[in-house]
């Protein structure tokens, strides 16, 4: 068996959860071979890990440098029109038909300069004509142009994929139309893995940043497209958490092809430190620092807290995937009189030395799956503060591991740390039960079976969905 996963911005060029799901999932299925094909950001080529015994190869790729080394294919009138088409249907946000693609890409070479084509500035025209004529024209025009430059730029990656028995993708986003274009070209089944929300996570960053309302309406169009094609051409969807289903189901998704498989830790590397040395008690925030995570509520509830207990934080995390946001962080740290409370580590090799050293752990993030710290934290035996959102629910309601809080509400984060603060009995209750509904529910080897067997369903159930 010959699985190639597809990854876009991270394993195993980024740290991070998604990365890290992805590297313990190759080592316990250590029986199987495995490629990956890698969708780096730019300037992001170098591998972070450590190459495992069973991985047959690894291509990364610059979506942003896919053009460059390609030579040019003229396209026939007609072809040049059906692949005008299929992108229209990226403004509508529809479905791209990846047979249609996968057919254009098997005898030609399309280079940026198409986008100049009459077949393009027809089909735009057109749509503008029908869909938003009160738009400024050039504005759209533009918009469009990079819309298409973007897909074309995934469309360049696809001869580069390997051929695998499954292709599984770890986002559905550029990573699942990509291996929709791959699945159609070689006739074999499609996976596709959501551990974090691709739709959300991109409006959360776009509303960083001033774009204009069009660029904006069309990015997510965009993200639409990437979306609904990979429900469409996947076999199977495998969510990590039942509160994806529901906008899977509204973009397109069958509910007869969804399997949740819930993320696993290594229970066995992530034990309880059953000693404290006494000091003032840690109070730890694990992720990356990236505006999802939502430090800045942790910062401020920080600040709350001190009114009150003595106590030290600390903010243990990757610091350079939005550098801008770090700086953010650390200028309100300042502005709040928090410089020689809230220390912020960076990212970390032995997380282990960590969660030895908090007494609480908080996940203030905006939005999350199923977060590999926090299953981290409860086997090392940690009481839990997390923002009520994605699948955290799915694993603190009624389990008594924790508390949850409403987003971006530091009063409630603070209150609850607190309580938490004021009573040892309750965090050491809180934090036994927390390593048991690990060790019951969400190691490794639970993770590593469920994924096994969407592998095997596929494989078995003959042809790949159309």
């Amino acid at each position: 068996m010959k699985i190639c996963i597809i990854s876009e911005g991270s394993y195993p060029v980024c740290r991070g959860g998604l990365s890290e799901w992805a590297h313990e999932l190759m080592k316990e299925l250590d029986f199987i071979e495995f490629d990956i094909f890698c969708i780096a950001p730019p300037k992001r080529t170098k591998p972070l890990y450590d190459k495992l015994p069973n991985l047959r190869s690894v291509v990364i790729l610059e979506v942003a440098n896919t053009d460059s080394s390609r030579k040019s294919s003229d396209l026939p009138k007609a072809v040049s029109a059906e692949l005008s088409n299929c992108l229209t249907d990226v403004l509508y946000g529809r479905s791209v038909n990846c047979e249609t693609l996968a057919e254009i890409l098997k005898k030609y070479r399309i280079k940026k300069t198409w986008l100049q084509s009459r077949e393009v500035w027809n089909s735009t025209i057109q749509f503008y004509q029908e869909n938003c004529p009160e738009r400024d024209f050039r504005e759209f025009f533009w918009t469009a142009q990079g819309i298409y430059s973007m897909v074309l730029d995934g469309l360049a990656l696809v001869d580069r994929v390997q051929v695998a028995d499954v292709y599984h993708s770890l986002t559905a986003g550029l990573g699942g139309l990509v291996g929709s274009i791959a699945k159609v070209l070689h006739g074999k089944p499609l996976i596709v893995s959501e551990l974090g929300q691709y739709m959300r996570e991109r409006t959360i960053e776009l509303a960083r940043y001033k774009i204009p309302e069009t660029a904006q309406r069309q990015i997510i169009r965009l993200s639409e497209t990437m979306l609904r094609t990979s429900y469409k051409y996947a076999d199977l969807i495998v969510p990590v958490s039942s509160s994806y289903i529901p906008p899977e189901l509204e973009l397109g998704a069958d509910q007869k092809d969804i399997r949740i498989v819930s993320n696993g830790i290594d229970a066995r590397k992530f034990i309880p430190n059953l000693s404290k040395n006494g000091a003032p008690p840690v109070v730890g925030c694990f992720a990356r620092v990236v505006p999802v995570k939502g430090q800045f509520t942790f910062i401020k509830a920080c600040k709350k807290v001190l009114e009150n207990h003595k106590a030290s934080f600390v903010i243990i995390g990757e610091v350079q995937d939005d550098p801008t946001y770090y700086d953010q962080c650390r200028a309100l740290v300042d502005d709040l009189g928090l410089t020689e409370d809230v220390k912020f580590i960076g990212y970390v090799d032995n997380l282990l030395e960590w969660y030895h050293k908090v007494d609480i752990f908080v996940l203030p993030s905006l939005w999350e799956g199923i977060p590999l710290a926090l299953l981290e934290a409860m086997s090392c035996g940690l009481p839990c503060v997390c923002t009520a959102v994605g699948g955290v629910p799915d694993i603190l309601s009624d389990t008594g591991v924790g508390y949850l809080v409403p987003p971006d509400d530091p009063n409630s984060m603070s209150s609850r740390i607190t309580q938490l603060l004021d009573d040892e009995t309750l965090r050491k209750g809180m934090g036994k039960r927390a390593r048991e509904l690990i060790e019951e529910k969400y190691t490794i080897e639970h993770m590593a079976s469920g994924i096994l067997r969407t592998y095997l369903e596929v494989l078995l159930d003959g042809s790949p969905k159309r």
